[in-house]
């Protein structure tokens, strides 16, 4: 699978799936599941983790694979290969919030990177 530039969802059927939990990310995770569902397969959950940070490394660890948004590409953890889903590819919204008048340096390079990922 690693050298295909972009992959069908059909061919995760067999694969170990590291997921966000449900009841913290339900658009994420009902966009995985409809995807994998419509497709032809419940897709194999074996380890659910809160944040996305932790889901990619389960995956660099062999825990399993994982369906993330694209913006994780820039994450630059080593040993993971991030590839396109060709075709029915699940889609969840996200929204951000913050205080608009009472922004940290922080959260102002936050908004201006999301802001730039939404409309590049």
């Amino acid at each position: 699978m690693s050298r295909k530039r972009s992959i069908p969802i059909d061919a995760l059927a067999d694969e170990d799936f590291v997921l966000y939990p449900r009841p913290i990310g339900a658009g994420l995770y009902d966009a995985i599941m409809s995807a994998c569902l419509r497709a032809g397969f419940a897709p194999r959950v074996i380890q659910e983790a809160p944040q996305m940070a932790s889901i990619v490394s389960l995956v660099a660890a062999g825990v399993g694979i994982s369906v993330v948004p694209a913006a994780m590409r820039h994450m630059g953890a080593q040993g993971i290969e991030y590839r396109p889903i060709k075709g029915d590819a699940p889609h969840a919204l996200l929204d951000m919030a913050y205080r608009r008048h009472e922004r940290s340096i922080a959260a102002g390079n936050a908004v201006g990177m999301l802001r730039e990922l939404a409309h590049p």
